[in-house]
């Protein structure tokens, strides 16, 4: 596969050069038979190819939409696909970046000429808290101080600092690592209040975000924060309102949903891991409900911009394939009990399984040991939602055992 690095130069189109990097590998299609049945199998990830199929190739640098440029973060591999997505959205004044990537220097490199020909970062949205958003803040932090431009004739003018945003965690810890590192990358000589959606103070700290809290980007244009959870609890999508029309009346203004920033909710190319299952699908209805039923740029369908992988032009058409993976897995897993050579289903006994082992009838040509952690996860996940629907339960159910089995009840609705 190439990989294109982009170079700016003033006053020309940008130059791209290609590079080599391993390609992405999803294993195929294959089934397993049962005694009494079949218990098939899918153990690629929703938008996925087939065998040895490479991931789709991403510039380094793109223009994806107006005012809209995604920089990738420079860090492929097993989880994060091509890299990390991070997009910078320009606005009149000012402009807000959507995550940080992991802190790679290459990156920075790529960040310097796309800052340089925007309006200065005024607001920086973190999704949520994972390393691969978050660990590139001190030193996009410390670009965007050594860019902007002292704000007087003094050498020793004051410069401007972005405010920095998030969802709270469920874990302190986590924000309290972040907040640190905000900290740690801020010269206190160099704070100053930065004038955009946010009217940036100058104390450097982690600004906690609410719920349909708004960025205004221009007098037609907003950016409204939707709280995701489920990939995990902090997880938020950022929903960009536009007025085509650019009318005057601003009752009228930013009331037509042009795209969904989706951080890992939603990715591009593969599916994504979860901390909870049961959450993770309430807001990927609630996704789908705002994307269909809210006004629209146009008849086109509401575009996601996905924090790994290729833009997605049809969001209500992936978000409803990603709700329907998950319930066909759910149903694999099911069948893995009722099919299993050991069930009794006419006598109202299921075998018992681990996760490892439903693991193995269900990848029965195996899995690449990078990806096996996050698929046991998402068995166990989807074990847990189970049990709290009473098709499974723990054998024998007041053990702490990782084994499992059909509830009395399920068992006898599957004969």
């Amino acid at each position: 596969m190439m990989r294109k690095t982009v170079a700016f130069v003033a006053g020309r189109a940008p130059c791209y050069r290609t590079h080599r990097w391993s390609k992405i590998i999803f294993v195929n299609r294959s089934s397993i038979s049962g005694a009494r049945g079949r218990c098939n199998t899918s153990s690629h990830p929703v938008g996925a190819g087939s065998m040895e199929e490479e991931a789709a190739e991403i510039p380094d640098v793109s223009v994806v939409g107006s005012g809209i440029t995604r920089i990738l973060g420079q860090n492929p591999g097993p989880y994060t696909l091509q890299g990390t997505n991070t997009y910078l959205i320009a606005g009149e004044k000012a402009s807000l970046l959507i995550d940080t990537g992991e802190g790679k220097e290459s990156y920075v490199d790529l960040l310097e000429p796309v800052l340089r020909s925007n309006p200065p970062v005024s607001d920086v949205i973190l999704t949520h808290r994972h390393r691969d958003h978050v660990a590139g803040l001190p030193s996009v932090l410390k670009l965007i101080s050594s860019l902007d431009p002292p704000s007087g004739p003094s050498p020793m003018s004051l410069r401007r600092m972005p405010k920095v945003w998030k969802f709270p965690s469920d874990g302190a810890t986590y924000d309290l690592d972040i907040r640190q590192s905000i900290i740690d990358a801020t010269d206190p000589s160099h704070l100053h209040p930065q004038p955009g959606p946010s009217d940036s103070s100058q104390t450097p700290q982690l600004n906690i975000l609410s719920e349909h809290q708004e960025f205004p980007l221009s007098a037609h244009s907003k950016l409204q924060i939707l709280h995701t959870p489920g990939h995990t609890e902090d997880s938020i999508s950022c929903l960009l309102f536009e007025d085509p029309e650019r009318r005057t009346d601003s009752s009228k203004q930013a009331e037509s949903l042009s795209a969904i920033f989706v951080g890992d909710t939603i990715l591009g190319g593969s599916s994504t891991i979860f901390e909870d299952l049961i959450t993770y699908l309430r807001s990927l209805h609630k996704l789908l409900r705002i994307s269909t039923t809210t006004n629209r740029i146009s008849d086109s369908p509401v575009r996601l911009f996905p924090g790994h992988g290729p833009l997605i032009q049809n969001g209500p058409d992936l978000i409803q394939r990603n709700i329907d993976h998950r319930l066909a897995r759910e149903k694999q897993i099911l069948d893995c009990f009722r099919l299993h050579p050991s069930s009794q289903p006419s006598s109202g006994h299921s075998c018992v399984l681990t996760a490892e082992k439903l693991i193995e009838l269900m990848y029965p040509v195996g899995l690449p040991k990078a990806v096996y952690p996050a698929a046991l996860r998402g068995v166990h996940q989807h074990l847990h939602k189970l049990r709290a629907e009473g098709l499974v339960d723990r054998w024998p159910s007041d053990s702490t055992d990782q084994l499992w089995r059909l509830t009395d009840t399920n068992t006898i609705k599957s004969t």
